[in-house]
């Protein structure tokens, strides 16, 4: 046998796969093998012609289990849901005169006193926590579709993951700019305002301001609804660190409204929220691709958390 039949003989051959008729149901199998994976992908689509691409995470099929499906329903709707629970509250509360004393909890301050102008504290509370959680949950699903989304399109970013991590990001970066100003001003306004002493005078203050109730309220019933985005969602390799984070994060400021610190939890509050202003809007640089302004902001990010954190927490006490 010559070298040349050894070489044929011993080397693979490849065939050139043939279409058979068969082939019609092995392209829809494969077709609903792709169209599986995209639906275990961190994102949905949805909207005509699947032109708006929804950014929510959403949980992966790997069972059936009843938490599971329960799960995947709750972040498909969150839009829906949301509105839908808000809408049957108000049209309780208007055609419903007998229910008003009950639904009007929800989105009003309890417990004012008409001779101090101030508001109390109490289980009451609950009911405006549980519409801010319900509020807070369909402003971020339709801030992130309608609004987060089409902007990080026309930006360039194109990637599904990037998308969601942008949006994300953007969401927290919102939240932010609303409440540290929020937090800033009554602040600012207050008696305590860079006068540590008059955190602990007077204590306990069993009743404060309005502006004070509502921003201690609705930054405790964001991490809540934070807490639900976590679990609800599919889940990252951080999972358990960020859970926890919310965990302590809500039994604080939980601790210092019940126990009437809310100075304290202001201030605490204000130091904590000025960094994570720099820190999404960093990443948010990055996924647009200005990487000279997001090292610049990350720098801002470190410096602020330096003396936010280290400097002026530690002078609090």
């Amino acid at each position: 046998m010559s070298d040349t039949a050894s070489n044929e003989a011993s080397s693979p051959t490849f065939e050139k796969p043939v279409r058979t008729s068969s082939s019609g149901p092995q392209i829809q199998r494969n077709a609903s093998t792709k169209q599986l994976k995209l639906m275990n992908g961190p994102l949905y689509q949805q909207g005509h012609n699947n032109v708006n691409v929804v950014l929510i995470r959403r949980v992966r099929r790997t069972d059936d289990s009843a938490w599971k499906m329960l799960s995947r329903w709750m972040v498909e709707n969150q839009v829906g849901l949301s509105f839908n629970l808000l809408a049957l509250l108000f049209l309780a509360h208007f055609f419903i005169p007998k229910a008003q004393p009950h639904t009007v909890k929800f989105f009003t301050l309890s417990y004012y006193n008409q001779e101090t102008g101030l508001y109390g504290a109490g289980l009451g509370d609950s009911s405006l926590l549980a519409f801010c959680i319900v509020l807070f949950t369909g402003l971020r699903a339709a801030t992130m579709e309608y609004v987060l989304a089409p902007l990080a399109k026309g930006w360039g970013i194109k990637k599904r993951k990037d998308l969601t991590r942008f949006s994300e990001q953007a969401w927290l970066l919102i939240y932010y700019m609303v409440f540290w100003p929020l937090g800033m001003y009554i602040y600012k306004s207050s008696p305590y305002w860079l006068n540590l002493r008059e955190l602990w005078t007077n204590w306990p203050q069993r009743e404060l301001s309005g502006l004070t109730k509502f921003y201690i309220l609705a930054q405790w019933a964001f991490w809540l609804q934070q807490i639900l985005v976590i679990n609800i969602e599919e889940r990252r390799k951080d999972h358990w660190q960020m859970f926890t984070h919310h965990i302590i994060t809500c039994t604080l400021i939980s601790a210092c409204y019940s126990y009437h610190q809310t100075r304290v939890g202001n201030l605490i509050l204000v130091l904590m929220d000025v960094v994570d202003l720099f820190f999404p809007l960093a990443k948010c640089l990055k996924y647009v691709g200005l990487n000279t302004l997001c090292d610049f902001m990350f720098g801002a990010f470190v410096l602020s958390w330096l003396v936010a954190r280290h400097v002026f927490y530690l002078m609090k006490r």
